[in-house]
Parts: C-alpha cells; structure tokens; sequence
C-alpha cells in the first residue's frame, strides 16, 4: 500500500512539475517577445528612411521625409561607405522593393 502511495506522489509531483515547466517557459517567451517588441519600435525610430535612384551609372540616396541629398556612389558599396563618412553613427533604412531594384540595376 505503501508502494502505490509513493508512486502516486511522484505521478502527480512529475505532472506538477511539468506544468510549472510549462508555465515558466510560456512566461519567459512573452517576455522576450515584449522585450524584442520594444527594441524593434527603439529601432525604427532611430533611422532615417531614405529612398535610392539609379542615374548615369550612379546610385544616389535621398531623404524620404524632406528629399534631402544624402550621398551617392558608383555602387551600393561606395555609397554605404560615402553615407558612413559624411553621418558617422547614423542609421539609414530603405524600402526592400528599393534595395532590390538597385542591385538588379547594379548587376547588369
């Protein structure tokens, strides 16, 4: 009788602590996901969105927000490098579709 009281102790110690498990993991992942939530937000507010035009062989960046001259650059290479030179620890964001249009038009 013994026995099965033991046993029945571990089942249900095993079964609280699986839950509690459970419970620690789910808690724990809402807040990193908060946590992620806050740096993305901290994130974009930190950049300047800017735009890019492919003319004559160079790629020239503009601000999205006042159409302010940024840099230019023979490639996308050159123009991060003269972007990092003239705004030091600044950040800078373009639109995917953006980007994309560029390396093609750089790539041929």
């Amino acid at each position: 009788m013994e026995f099965v009281i033991l046993f029945g102790a571990l089942i249900v110690g095993f079964f609280a602590g699986w839950q509690f498990r459970e419970l620690w993991a789910m808690r724990q992942v809402r807040l990193l996901l908060q946590e992620g939530q806050l740096q993305v937000k901290e994130e974009d507010e930190e950049r300047t969105k800017m735009r890019l035009e492919f003319n004559s062989g160079t790629i020239f960046a503009y601000s999205e927000e006042d159409g302010s001259f940024i840099a230019q650059g023979a490639d996308l290479n050159a123009l991060d490098r003269a972007i990092q030179a003239r705004f030091p620890g600044r950040k800078f964001s373009v639109k995917e579709d953006n980007l994309n249009e560029m390396i093609k038009n750089e790539s041929v």
